[in-house]
């Protein structure tokens, strides 16, 4: 029975540990605000650090779907390693979830200095008079990846001890006809 309640614990502390460190090892982190956009807006992307700004180092670019794919804006890094800059958004885009990274490659043409910042992006219908934002003055950004595991780590913990508690409680009732 302890082994049960140990294996719970464990599960329950130690995987949103896990969820958090692999987090926090990604590199450059992309952020977009607002992540639902119309096709032909502007979406405002920015980065914190994680580029080089030393001399002869390239542009970031900022791109959709792959690290070879369509190039929306190239933006310098500022001295901390970071940019802040609106992005167009094509007006043929079609609808969908995309992926949006921000590259940066060494004067070799290899993918260079970190991670490639990642962020999603869900782009809607261009609307046919002015240019609309996300429906409801929502942003419709998603929690962090640690907090979603942090929150599931709880709620196994939750479940799990009910679940033992349940099983005490029946096994310590008395039984009739016995």
């Amino acid at each position: 029975m302890r082994r049960k309640v140990g294996l719970f614990l464990m599960v329950g502390f130690v995987l949103p540990l896990v969820g958090a460190a692999s987090a926090s090892g990604q590199g450059a982190v992309l952020q977009l605000s607002p992540s639902t956009v119309r096709a032909g807006d502007s979406v405002q992307a920015s980065s914190r650090s994680g580029y080089s700004s030393a001399t002869g180092a390239n542009d970031v670019v900022i791109r959709l779907s792959t690290r070879r794919g369509r190039a929306l804006r190239s933006v310098a890094a500022n001295p901390r390693g970071g940019f802040d800059t609106a992005v167009p958004i094509p007006a043929n885009l079609s609808p969908g979830l995309y992926l949006v990274l921000a590259t940066q490659t060494a004067a070799n043409g290899r993918q260079g200095f970190s991670t490639p910042g990642r962020a999603k992006l869900q782009v809607l219908p261009a609307s046919p008079g002015a240019g609309g934002g996300a429906p409801g003055g929502s942003t419709g950004q998603a929690p962090p990846l640690p907090l979603l595991a942090a929150i599931l780590g709880m709620v196994l913990l939750v479940v799990s001890g009910g679940t033992l508690a349940a099983r005490r409680i029946r096994m310590s009732r008395p039984q009739l006809g016995s």
